[in-house]
């Protein structure tokens, strides 16, 4: 396998030196290609406080380099926000940073990045497996486990009795 391919399946797996981990979310987004100002829409794969993964539904038509501005809606939230388009994979993905953010702009990337946490937060524990009840078997598999632990501190008759009596 070359570097190059080496290289780029890494970062499709997420194996980078990223300075801020990116959130998965759903949300439509449109870049706008500057100066031209050639329009595309498409979805947010993931966001970050710096950047994000936009694909489009068409094959792109701005380059690794351009300057573009993003307009994402996520959540019931709208952010306008100026970029580069640092990388193109596949002519239809996009890995956008975020530039020249004012303190306004980060904020609001910052709140939107909070209500995604929590949601995937709820999520998680929405879809954690829950435990099934103890059943009669495993309530006393546990204290017989307990018991035969405890053994040293009671006598041999006492606790093959219990023994005899939770093994059932």
């Amino acid at each position: 396998m070359a570097d190059s391919e080496r290289k780029a399946e890494a970062q499709d797996q997420g194996d980078d030196n990223r300075r801020h981990p990116r959130l998965s979310c759903t949300g439509i987004a449109r870049i706008r290609v500057l100066p031209e100002g050639t329009n595309q829409t498409g979805s947010l794969v993931n966001l970050s406080k710096r950047g994000c993964l936009f694909v489009a539904d068409k094959l792109l038509s701005g380059q690794s380099g351009s300057a573009i501005e993003i307009h994402l809606k996520v959540k019931g939230i709208d952010l306008r926000l100026p970029g580069i388009v640092r990388r193109i994979d596949k002519g239809h993905r996009a890995g956008i940073e975020f530039v020249e953010l004012s303190a306004r702009k980060c904020e609001q990337i910052d709140l939107l990045i909070s209500e995604l946490f929590e949601l995937d937060k709820q999520k998680q524990v929405a879809h954690a497996p829950t435990p099934p009840p103890p059943t009669r078997g495993s309530e006393s598999r546990s204290l017989v486990e307990n018991i035969q632990r405890e053994q040293q501190n009671i006598d041999a008759p006492v606790f093959n009795k219990l023994l005899r009596f939770y093994r059932g």
